[in-house]
């Protein structure tokens, strides 16, 4: 009884505490380029009745788009910072899920499943930084498609696998086609190499390999043409087809005929039924098929000029991809000893304690991620390369299939190496696992201590995630504030931006009718509730969007005198740096119609030049005497004090009283400010803070006003010229 629930019962304790530990520190991160509003608020309109791309922006498939419609329309879900977080978990513990359950299937131990699914949720620790991305959802489908890869191949039942795969890979292609269309060239490589050729076809059935190879490496060039010129590229593509090389060998030696041409006619029935019926829903919705031909895969092909994040490459790695490729092709072709066997066995575990090594510090730097994307293509085919002596076992089938998925989806990391790196690497998690137990295995020929090595090394790698992401949690939980905005009440951030957010979405809230944002920040229009002028929205508008789009923009922005901007200086100053400049019909008219009201930490809010306003929450200093407009308080104010950092509370003498009426224009359910007086008798520095108080605690804070008038020019950060108006 208790054999038959301990699984079940595993499971779930650590499913639990990774499902803790991960919605802490999904609620503790904000990443300030705000990717994540520009995806959320894009579901928004969309689930609204916009029709996707012709109104809609996205960069995006419709797939994604689609999913969260019909969820809206079941559910009335509000698509938020908080909801986003909770699918991104959701995604991200499923991913973990499925990692282990294939070393669980593949070494047969419970163990091996919970010590990947560890493993796997600390790999994808950089979901925090993006929640609601497709990239946790493509993370999700891509380990279903390895699972179900695995378990078709080691069941030997492969009757439904091709046109499984295919319906997965069509439906990763319909939310970001290079992802999806990677899933499709993996089964494509695998299909050609395992199928029944007619005999009227000699010449291929005598070389597969070959053209595979050949197919591939054309494919990687046309993927990689656009930036060819740029080493890193290069680099990049001759890693990958190394990788893809060594993996193919070991394919060739183990190939055998499982799948015939019926086969290939039901994943093509597959593929194209679920593209059409996704064209005719999207149809129905308002969007030409032009517009989704356009969108989905033309778009996509202009995308590495708009904006391109190289990786940061360990030294070695050509080194080691060519020496790879060379060890592979010497051993493959010729049966080895065992006790050579043996000795790939130590270099399998040697290679998985490396890379385990580098969990110590994987949250405090990129050093693992960095070592995975650039080692772990060249590496995969050593880590399958099968050390026992029938190469062609299912078992051995299903691992290089794994290897094949992974490999190829290492690609997605191309033009944008960020979190893509974890996204596109996270299948070689159960490889190392999977490969650990195995060569454990062979060695227990040789020693009592192979198998107890291999637990040691497993153990201690996971014993290091966990304590790494505990921590982390730990530390961000206990310096971080609530940030208590409508959509985002359970996020605790670092003070500085849980102060300030809330000050400007207070002001959006008084003096916003439409939220415009540079770079396109959109989860403020979630937080005020204020529309943007179009539902063309993105992070890099100014790269992105046609002049049509822009000027479509620029009128609705012109059209409203209580249209306001939220910027953020060192956004455009990381951009500056990196040789994006942004340009552009829109940028240059809001230079020239709009100017900073209030500038709090790095964010400007900006109004219409020649327009004033009573900044909330804010105060400046008159002869001693603090002057402040607020947000009327929630509840009675007992006392006003004067914080700054290192001291005690200064008690002042204060008066509040109502403001006058809302101005013309504004909405009647705008709340109207409070006036605040109190007398200062002490000098202050920029980081003090004014606090109303009542028994409870704060009633409301107010931050230093800069003192920015409205048209004052544009001050960008050190070393950014400042565009004229």
């Amino acid at each position: 009884m208790r054999s038959r629930y301990l699984p079940s019962l595993a499971w779930g304790l650590v499913l639990v505490g990774l499902g803790t530990v991960g919605i802490v520190l999904l609620a503790t991160c904000f990443m300030i380029y705000d990717d994540e509003g520009y995806v959320l608020w894009s579901v928004r309109m969309f689930s609204e009745g916009h029709p996707l791309y012709a109104e809609v922006y996205s960069q995006y498939g419709p797939l994604f788009y689609i999913g969260y419609r019909l969820l809206h329309d079941a559910t009335g879900i509000i698509f938020d910072n908080e909801t986003g977080r909770l699918f991104t978990l959701t995604y991200w513990l499923g991913s973990a899920l499925g990692a282990g359950l294939i070393a669980q299937v593949m070494t047969r131990r419970l163990l091996a499943g919970l010590i990947t699914a560890v493993l796997t949720f600390a790999f994808l620790f950089k979901n925090i930084r993006e929640p609601f991305h497709p990239g946790s959802l493509l993370a999700l489908l891509s380990v279903l498609a390895a699972g179900l890869g695995v378990w078709f191949i080691a069941s030997g039942r492969l009757r439904h696998f091709t046109w499984s795969i295919a319906l997965i890979a069509v439906a990763m292609a319909l939310i970001k086609i290079n992802v999806g269309l990677f899933l499709g060239l993996t089964l494509g490589c695998w299909m050609l190499l395992h199928t029944r050729w007619p005999t009227r076809w000699p010449g291929l059935l005598r070389t597969p390999a070959g053209i595979v190879a050949a197919l591939s490496a054309a494919t990687v060039f046309i993927l990689l043409h656009s930036k060819l010129e740029e080493p890193w590229v290069l680099s990049v593509g001759l890693i990958f087809i190394c990788g893809l090389f060594s993996v193919l060998i070991l394919i060739a030696q183990t190939r055998a005929d499982l799948i015939g041409p019926r086969d290939w006619g039901l994943a093509a029935l597959a593929a194209g039924s679920c593209a059409l019926a996704v064209m005719f829903i999207l149809w129905l919705w308002g969007t030409p098929p032009s517009h989704l031909i356009e969108a989905v895969v033309l778009a996509p092909l202009h995308h590495p000029g708009v904006y391109s994040f190289p990786p940061r490459l360990p030294s070695g790695v050509i080194t080691c991809a060519l020496g790879a490729l060379l060890l592979i092709t010497f051993i493959s072709w010729k049966t080895l000893h065992p006790r050579w066997l043996g000795l790939i066995a130590c270099a399998q575990i040697a290679v998985v304690g490396f890379f385990f090594y580098w969990i110590r510090d994987s949250i405090s730097t990129n050093t693992w991620w960095r070592l995975t994307y650039g080692f772990g293509p060249s590496l995969v085919a050593l880590m399958v390369f099968p050390t026992d002596e029938d190469r062609h076992s299912r078992f051995n089938r299903a691992r290089i299939w794994l290897a094949l998925v992974f490999i190829w989806q290492t690609l997605q990391t191309y033009p944008v190496a960020g979190t893509q790196v974890a996204w596109g690497c996270f299948l070689f998690i159960p490889i190392l696992v999977i490969t650990c137990f195995a060569a454990a295995e062979r060695l227990k020929i040789y020693s009592k201590l192979a198998r107890p090595l291999a637990f040691t090394v497993l153990g201690i790698a996971s014993l290091a995630a966990v304590v790494e992401l505990v921590d982390c949690a730990r530390v961000w939980s206990r310096f971080s504030t609530r940030l208590n905005l409508p959509g985002a009440r359970w996020l605790y951030l670092q003070p500085d931006l849980a102060d300030t957010l809330p000050v400007l979405q207070r002001n959006l809230l008084r003096h916003a009718n439409t939220v415009y944002s540079y770079p396109g920040m959109f989860s403020f229009n979630i937080w005020a509730g204020k529309p943007t002028p179009t539902a063309a929205n993105v992070t890099h508008w100014f790269s992105i969007l046609n002049l049509a789009q822009q000027t479509a923009i620029i009128e609705k922005l012109r059209a409203d005198p209580r249209a306001c901007v939220i910027m953020h200086r060192n956004h455009l100053a990381y951009l500056y740096d990196y040789g994006f400049v942004p340009d552009g019909p829109l940028k240059d008219y809001l230079f020239a119609d709009f100017a900073p009201a209030i500038r709090i930490g790095n964010y400007d809010l900006w109004v219409k030049r020649g327009r004033r306003i009573d900044v909330l929450d804010t105060f400046r200093l008159d002869s001693s005497q603090a002057l402040a407009w607020i947000t009327p308080p929630s509840r009675p104010v007992a006392k006003v004090g004067l914080f700054v950092p290192g001291q005690e509370m200064l008690e002042l003498k204060w008066t509040i009283a109502p403001s006058a009426p809302n101005a013309p224009g504004q909405e009647a359910s705008t709340p109207s400010a409070y006036r605040l007086e109190a007398l200062v008798p002490v000098a202050w520095g920029a980081t003090a803070q004014i606090y109303l108080l009542d028994a409870r605690g704060a009633v409301i804070s107010i931050l230093p006003q800069n003192n920015a008038p409205n048209d004052a020019a544009l001050l960008l950060p050190p070393g950014i010229p400042a565009p004229s108006p």
